[in-house]
Parts: C-alpha cells; sequence; structure tokens
C-alpha cells in the first residue's frame, strides 16, 4: 500500500495504538506492545517522506530509527498526571514541522 502511485510522493503519517518501539528504541514487551514491531518497521523502510505516530506508553518522546527516513512521535497522555503531552504537526512543502506540547502550572504550553 505505501508503494500506491497516489500516495508514493505524499508526505505520509503511519499510526498505530502500539508503540514499535519505546523512548530507548528497545522493543516493547509481547504482552504490552506491538507483536510485530520488527516487520512494521520493515515496511516503514519505504516510506520516503513520512512520519510514525503512535500512543499507548502515556509519554511524549520522538525517535530516530537506523533504517528510517521517518521518526518516531509517541504521543503522550491526556489521562495520567504528569504525563500530559502531545505533538503539533504541519506539513509544509513535504518537511514536517513537530512542537511538542507539555502541561506546565495549569496550562499546557509549547517545549522550547
Amino acid at each position: 500500500m505505501l508503494q500506491d502511485e497516489r500516495i508514493k510522493e505524499r508526505y505520509v503519517f503511519v499510526m498505530t495504538h502500539y508503540a514499535p518501539r519505546l523512548k530507548d528504541g528497545k522493543p516493547d514487551t509481547k504482552l504490552h506492545g506491538l507483536i510485530n514491531a520488527d516487520n512494521f518497521l520493515d515496511v516503514c523502510k519505504s516510506i520516503d517522506s513520512g512520519a510514525l505516530l503512535c500512543g499507548h506508553i502515556h509519554e511524549t518522546y520522538s525517535l530516530e530509527i537506523e533504517g528510517l527516513h521517518s521518526t518516531l512521535y509517541c504521543a503522550g497522555s491526556a489521562t495520567i498526571e504528569g504525563h500530559e503531552g502531545f505533538w503539533v504537526y504541519e506539513v509544509k512543502d513535504k518537511k514536517l514541522e513537530v512542537k511538542a506540547v507539555y502541561w506546565d502550572n495549569g496550562k499546557y504550553t509549547f517545549k522550547n
């Protein structure tokens, strides 16, 4: 599907609930994570311009993964105190601009 001519040249977001890699780059446990994470990442190597988005971990982090042109962004949490956060994405000319947002002193604020 990622090689389909209708999307091949576009900026692509691939989203999954489970994280293919934790913040430290290691896979999550089989009982908690994406059980086919290695296969998933192999398929995503064909993305020339895109980002991988996930959740489930309840921590806002990004990770460069060797062999991928796409960065992994974990969403963060809206429900666990002390882990509040999310990302704001803007695509311009197939380039992604990303801003992290965190809860600070009773309000959300952009992280510098």
